[in-house]
């Protein structure tokens, strides 16, 4: 399956796990906020992963889109912010090309999050995406 498909795939069942939790309807001051992140990697545009985390349910799905030897690994740093790359937690995908990871949590309404991707040997970063911003 190329990454393109692999993407899709993985985009139409992240679409189908938060229409199957119902509509989150909240103020703007506490609005969820999904975020996705792709990690570098596989020598293609696409990467070779992604870690997304969902506001409606706050899940984080790790997904590995290579076979490179390599971990795909969200890293979380809950607000309020570490400095310099901090972060509190992580969600690691060990388990090869074609394989995702889904974690549940329970953030209270309003909880900001930030969030990365990264290609890792054990938990230790090979590359790395941008941090992006969330909120449960």
């Amino acid at each position: 399956m190329s990454v393109n498909l692999k993407r899709s795939a993985f985009v139409g069942v992240a679409v189908a796990a938060i229409a199957a939790t119902g509509v989150v309807t909240a103020t703007p001051a506490f609005a969820a906020l999904s975020a996705t992140t792709y990690a570098p990697g596989c020598g293609n545009s696409d990467g070779g992963g992604v870690g997304s985390f969902f506001a409606a349910g706050d899940e984080f799905w790790v997904s590995d889109w290579c076979a490179d030897g390599h971990s795909v690994t969200i890293f979380v740093d809950v607000s309020p912010y570490q400095a310099g790359n901090g972060y509190d937690f992580y969600v690691r995908n060990a388990g090869g090309n074609g394989s995702t990871v889904i974690r549940d949590d329970d953030f209270p309404e309003g909880t900001r999050l930030n969030i990365r991707t990264c290609t890792t040997e054990g938990t230790s970063p090979v590359a790395c995406s941008l941090w992006n911003d969330a909120q449960a």
